[in-house]
């Protein structure tokens, strides 16, 4: 159970932090840091603060435009 409240808190301040205003500062990125971003995702998920099955950067962006 102590897993799944990571798995929230992560989701409650990594993730929104990495989402916040991202429909705007979005246009502004590269691919370089779209990966740097994507590897902060990949280690929290390797250190199992989010599940293994967790949406990638892309995908968090795309339903935060939406």
């Amino acid at each position: 159970m102590g897993w799944m409240a990571s798995w929230d808190v992560t989701q409650a301040t990594l993730v929104a932090q990495l989402l916040y205003a991202s429909p705007f500062w979005r246009g502004f990125i590269n691919a370089e840091h779209t990966n740097r971003l994507q590897s902060i995702l990949n280690r929290a998920i390797y250190l199992s603060y989010l599940p293994h099955d967790f949406k990638s950067l892309d995908e968090l962006l795309d339903s935060a435009d939406y």
